[in-house]
């Protein structure tokens, strides 16, 4: 039987952010596909990425493009239209998933969607899409379950005995800062504000923030914001800005915060739900059952929900469903796809 060549474009970890994560697990669940050959190219790196090895060989990358019947967009930059137009001129099948709520009506975004047969949204926003592009769209959130589970740095695992974790992720990279109306995207911001009101109220001894910023895109912006913290409460704060096994790190915390002022369907939000984890995030998007909501871009109502979260904690868990299934099936229609003009 001959195999569906599935190509994915886009990040590979380290660092590992939503969309790096989502791929190597993709990549991972498409061994167990007997139908299907996946490889990932990673742009940023130029390395090629199979499902047993890895290679920064060029030739073999161009040629896994250009043999493959599928390729599936996941880049958020300005060079996804010229590439699938690429893809499109070669006679490739292209699947394009757009990971966020922005960016919905510039015209790169658009025009890659035109030129995409399917088109994948982690959230449901097809209502602001132009109508001749409704049929081609499925909303999928980017959630895979982990197949396997890694380890935390043993520097760190001494440093949250007996505290309870307060745990944040963000994924910003260096020169190319997430804003939203000037302010940081992943709201470390109204983290640290909301931590500041909590410890002018006797904010428990025992807890520990622990940011984690693995793409190292925000220490600087934040370090005397920190400092200051540290100074003059005595708070107990971790900035990591090295690679971390998010689904490891779960297991410590106590609760998750993602004080995101936009967002897509953030895949730490299901990862913690699944494991158990309390989670506590902005009102920007709708978000899973099960997240305790905030007003986003206020640092007080985080504080608030986050003290009363903090006085009665709760463990439930909440199964998180697998999509895998469906961006298989995807790949699998559009290998009997005839070509039409779109």
């Amino acid at each position: 039987m001959r195999k569906i060549k599935v190509v994915l474009l886009g990040p590979m970890p380290p660092p590992s952010g939503g969309v790096s994560t989502h791929l190597s697990r993709l990549l991972a669940r498409s061994q167990f596909e007997e139908d299907m050959q996946m490889s990932v190219i990673d742009l940023r790196r130029l390395k090629l990425h199979c499902a047993t090895e890895t290679s920064k060989n060029l030739f073999a990358l161009v040629r896994t493009f250009l043999f493959a019947d599928i390729i599936h967009f996941h880049l958020s930059r300005k060079l996804k239209l010229r590439l699938i137009q690429i893809a499109r001129f070669l006679g490739k099948k292209v699947v394009y998933t757009h990971h966020n709520s922005r960016n919905l009506s510039d015209r790169i975004t658009l025009s890659t969607m035109g030129l995409s047969h399917q088109i994948i949204l982690v959230r449901p926003v097809i209502d602001v899409l132009p109508v001749e592009l409704h049929a081609r769209c499925q909303v999928i959130p980017a959630y895979l379950p982990s197949i396997s589970i890694g380890t935390v740095p043993k520097e760190l695992r001494e440093q949250f005995a007996g505290k309870r974790i307060i745990f944040a992720h963000c994924y910003q990279k260096k020169n190319e800062t997430l804003l939203v109306d000037g302010k940081d995207l992943y709201g470390f911001d109204l983290i640290l504000d909301a931590l500041e009101i909590l410890l002018q109220n006797k904010f428990p001894e025992d807890c520990l923030l622990f940011l984690a910023d693995p793409a190292n895109g925000m220490k600087d912006v934040y370090k005397e914001r920190i400092d200051e913290l540290v100074d003059i409460y005595k708070s107990n704060i971790i900035y990591w800005n090295k690679e971390l096994d998010f689904s490891a790190a779960l297991k410590y915390c106590s609760v998750l915060v993602r004080a995101s002022r936009s967002d897509g369907d953030a895949v730490s939000i299901r990862e913690a739900l699944q494991a158990g984890v309390p989670v506590i995030a902005s009102d920007c998007v709708e978000r899973p059952e099960g997240v305790i909501g905030f007003s986003s871009g206020d640092a007080m109502s985080l504080s608030t929900v986050l003290s009363e979260n903090l006085q009665n904690p709760t463990k439930k868990y909440f199964v998180q469903k697998d999509f895998a299934p469906q961006i298989f099936q995807i790949y699998r229609s559009l290998s009997d796809f005839v070509e039409k003009k779109v």
